[in-house]
């Protein structure tokens, strides 16, 4: 008796001076969910919205997950199978699961109903990342929302595409990603959301992502508002045509020995181990950083967004969609961290591996060396305005006249980075992914909230309230905040977020040299 005691006391300690409790079962069209409880916010986490994408479900459409009940919400699944990093040529082991189909729910710790829902999509190039990577809990409690996030299938497992795989060929994480904001819609409600008031919002590639939910015609009505920071769906080397993507598909499976022709090819590649299945390349023999992706020409993505924007025929939401002003500086850090931008002509070698031969010699004309004090911000700059600046600016302008637009372009150039600074690359500036702790005020990879200073902070506040008030209500703006003109097509409407100062930058398009990669994109 005196040990059941003492072992009922700790119980009651751990209870009473825990940060969190467990409870707050919701009754969902999913299932009964019971979740974390903290003193402003409650956390369902974990919950599953597919089965398992495993065996004969690999290279599948998802298919929804069964009903549960009274599940256990307060751990978060497992991240999707992927490399151990972006750029990690290591192929001899990964981290993740291919059971790995679960999304988080954040609520405010109250009974409110109706609130405006805000979906994240992760970034990663595709390749990695995972929906608790971030933390939407400062913007669900601070701006009385609902927040989600989630996992998609990356990598070979997400995007290849080969002949036999039918018409989900190559988008089983766009696929993902759909069945996921499915799921919101259907149940959001009983965590107190707003099934008709849901934004989806993401970074890099979760800003492409964002980008193809809008033209892709099978997501219509899964969601009412878009937010893209730094997602280059406009850019057509970062979507390649379904007959492109099958012969990657057919280079891919010759890899790993599954060479039949017929129904039992797929069955070969479903018994793949999955450390094979992620580390192995449909161009050479082993994957790249940049090798995976959506697919269009597919009945999932029929058309390209240029082309779905001129037949009229997306998804027509409001949007905010924006870009860092110096994107391009954390990936030539990368790159000159590796030796790979030592020269003009590493720098001149590593855009046309991007671009093309056939489009090099003009834009290196547009960026002569003379201008650059090193090789890797000379490429920095290229690839700043090539993968994230000008693709921005091209959707802007086209969708600026279909629908409401709220353009940006974030530019602190002391933007906090845990990073040490390269000689070769200078300052980082507003890098790619530099916004992220300024929209979320939770730990990031890169900075944290505990690494702004006052008046970043403030900028913090400015941007969480616009993108907040975008998701309440269609628009970025309220009485107390600088009035964020739409963008109709008027460059002066691009707004620039930097910490004290308000107001609009003019030249975007010349600074980016846009005109120079209109031909390319």
């Amino acid at each position: 008796m005196p040990g059941m005691m003492k072992r009922y006391a700790v119980m009651v300690m751990c209870v009473l001076f825990s940060k969190f409790a467990i409870g707050a079962p919701v009754k969902a069209p999913a299932g009964t969910f019971n979740g974390k409880v903290f003193p402003d916010m409650i956390q369902y986490r974990g919950i599953p919205f597919a089965k398992p994408p495993v065996g004969q479900l690999r290279w599948k459409a998802p298919q929804k997950a069964d009903y549960v009940e009274n599940f256990d919400a307060t751990e978060f699944g497992a991240k999707c199978a992927q490399p151990t990093s972006l750029f990690s040529t290591d192929t001899s082991k990964i981290v993740g699961s291919e059971d790995c189909l679960y999304l988080n729910v954040y609520k405010p710790n109250d009974d409110h109903k109706n609130l405006p829902v805000m979906v994240w999509i992760h970034g990663g190039g595709h390749i990695t990342g995972f929906g608790n990577q971030f933390d939407p809990s400062q913007l669900t409690i601070k701006h009385n929302l609902v927040s989600v996030t989630f996992n998609y299938r990356l990598g070979p497992l997400g995007y290849l595409s080969h002949p036999a795989f039918g018409g989900d060929s190559g988008n089983f994480g766009l696929l993902d990603q759909q069945l996921a904001l499915k799921w919101v819609k259907e149940n959001i409600q009983a965590f107190g959301g707003d099934p008709d008031n849901i934004t989806i919002f993401g970074e890099s590639a979760g800003g492409a992502s964002t980008g193809m939910q809008i033209i892709t015609p099978s997501s219509a009505n899964l969601f009412n508002k878009a937010i893209l920071q730094s997602g280059p769906f406009v850019n057509d080397h970062f979507i390649i045509s379904r007959t492109e993507a099958d012969q990657h598909g057919e280079k891919y499976a010759a890899n790993l020995g599954c060479t039949m022709q017929d129904k039992s090819l797929l069955n070969c590649l479903q018994k793949v181990p999955v450390l094979k299945a992620v580390v192995t390349s449909g161009v050479d023999e082993k994957a790249s950083a940049t090798e995976w992706g959506p697919v269009y020409g597919t009945a999932i993505v029929p058309k390209k967004a240029r082309d779905a924007f001129a037949s009229n025929e997306f998804n027509h939401v409001a949007i905010i969609n924006g870009t860092n002003s110096d994107e391009g500086n954390l990936f030539a850090y990368f790159m000159a961290l590796a030796h790979r931008l030592e020269t003009y002509d590493d720098a001149k070698r590593n855009t046309m591996l991007q671009i093309g031969e056939e489009n090099i010699d003009a834009v290196m004309k547009a960026y002569p060396k003379e201008d650059y004090a090193t090789p890797a911000k000379q490429y920095a700059q290229m690839m700043t305005d090539y993968m994230f600046a000008c693709p921005a600016y091209e959707a802007n302008r086209a969708l600026g006249k279909k629908v409401d637009v709220y353009a940006y372009e974030f530019s602190d150039q002391n933007a906090p980075v845990v990073l040490k600074p390269l000689p070769a690359v200078g300052d980082f500036g507003a890098y790619h992914a530099s916004d992220i702790v300024y929209v979320f005020q939770t730990q990031f990879d890169l900075a944290g909230p505990q690494d702004l200073s006052p008046a970043q902070m403030v900028l913090s506040d400015k941007i969480q309230s616009y993108w907040a008030n975008f998701a309440r209500t269609g628009t970025p703006n309220a009485d107390d905040l600088f009035k964020w003109k739409k963008y109709d097509g008027n460059d002066a409407n691009i707004i620039d977020l930097n910490p004290g100062k308000s107001g609009y930058t003019t030249d975007f398009s010349e600074r980016h040299k846009c005109n120079v990669w209109h031909s390319v994109l």
